[in-house]
């Protein structure tokens, strides 16, 4: 037994240096094509075409005006906005207040239905082709615009920004790691909050949103996109602020969120998971994953107290899982150094290992309550001061 136990520590260590050089790897590689890719010529804003940005608000008096005043600073040739707003707080009287004598501006009231009907009602009424999707807490950059829809100019079908938490925490410092590490890696499944612009032609493709997603409808458009073969390319360059996560608490309810939806997204499209089985399986392997090793950690406190005796080869093999799960976890913060070119990234190496074990927990707890969905899409008030955020253009409030 000792001499096994030695080999897979071996073994682990081996697996566990592997991983670190392949994302020092990954980060170089994609450091080098991100510098090839800065000096091509980009679209000119006069040949970017004109875009319909849908903001859908529900009770965000507050959050909403911060966000139409970004907007109206944004740099784009032709472009209109259509805030969704209602709620009883005065959302819509807000919203009307705020876009006063801005031509580019429709202020629509809408009711508590859920967020893709007010999508709906706003793709149907926009004037252009292009459509944005952007969330009512959102503050966008000047450029933002121009750089989320260069890629729609190129061909693309949809694409997707990337978001930087309004206030730096370990927690929303690790989130903008892994966000980093999707660009390397080139995943195309986007986020809501970060902004989604995407072709009228390839909505109707798709086919119309669902109505019932009340907290999901980012990823219907996009698994709808996928089961049609669209082309989804990203647009890191188009940066905007996003309330996330700043506690542990807010993170876990923001992954048990996340993880319930994500399956209820799937069962509404079961007949895609059985069209693409491949990309089921990318879909629901962490849920798998972290679900089997929260059950094995069940099981081997139920072993301990059973029978204590089994303490110490409870202990050897949970100390030897550990080892290998969150020191191969443990190289997203090398990867991220070397893509940027800052060590300073290393010094974060403890906060993708913490928070991979909350979202492993997560993966269970969600699981078990799978039924416990969001009953509407409104997330409360908003109202948070924007901090500077590290060497990414950071905006200010």
């Amino acid at each position: 037994m000792n001499i096994v136990i030695k080999i897979l520590w071996a073994l682990v260590i081996l697996h566990i240096v592997v991983t670190w050089i392949l994302a020092i790897m990954r980060g170089r590689t994609a450091r080098s094509k991100k510098a090839k890719q800065s000096t091509m010529p980009a679209p000119q804003l006069g040949e970017l075409p004109s875009v319909s940005v849908i903001v859908p608000a529900w009770n965000e008096k507050g959050t909403i005006e911060h966000c139409i005043e970004h907007l109206q600073k944004i740099e784009y040739p032709e472009w209109e906005a259509l805030i969704m707003a209602g709620g009883g707080d005065g959302t819509f009287a807000a919203a009307q207040q705020a876009t006063h004598g801005d031509g580019r501006f429709r202020v629509l009231e809408r009711g508590p239905e859920p967020k893709n009907v007010a999508l709906s009602r706003g793709i149907e009424a926009a004037k252009n082709n292009i459509l944005v999707l952007l969330d009512a807490d959102s503050i966008v950059q000047q450029d933002w615009l121009s750089k989320l829809v260069a890629p729609l100019a190129t061909g693309a079908s949809a694409s997707f920004g990337f978001y930087l938490p309004m206030k730096w925490t370990w927690i929303s410092t690790e989130e903008y790691m892994v966000q980093i590490q999707y660009h390397i890696k080139q995943v195309s499944v986007f986020p809501g909050c970060a902004s989604v612009a995407i072709r009228r032609e390839a909505l109707n493709r798709i086919g119309s949103l669902t109505t019932e997603a009340y907290s999901w409808e980012d990823w219907d458009v996009y698994a709808r996109l996928v089961n049609a073969g669209e082309r989804i390319v990203p647009a890191p360059q188009a940066k905007l602020l996003s309330d996330r996560p700043k506690t542990l608490g807010e993170f876990w309810a923001n992954n048990l969120r996340a993880f319930r939806t994500h399956l209820a997204g799937l069962w509404y499209h079961r007949a895609m998971v059985i069209r693409h089985p491949i990309w089921a399986f990318y879909e629901l392997f962490f849920l798998g994953y972290g679900a089997t090793l929260s059950l094995a950690m069940i099981a081997g406190l139920i072993a301990i107290v059973i029978q204590p005796a089994l303490t110490a080869t409870v202990a050897i093999w949970a100390a030897l899982l550990a080892v290998w799960i969150f020191g191969r976890r443990a190289a997203l913060s090398g990867e991220v150094a070397v893509y940027t070119g800052e060590p300073k990234w290393l010094t974060w190496v403890w906060a993708p290992v913490i928070l991979l074990f909350v979202r492993i927990l997560a993966t269970l707890f969600s699981i078990l309550t799978v039924w416990r969905q969001p009953l509407f899409d409104y997330k409360g008030p908003r109202v948070l001061p924007i901090e500077q955020t590290p060497s990414d253009g950071a905006l200010k409030r």
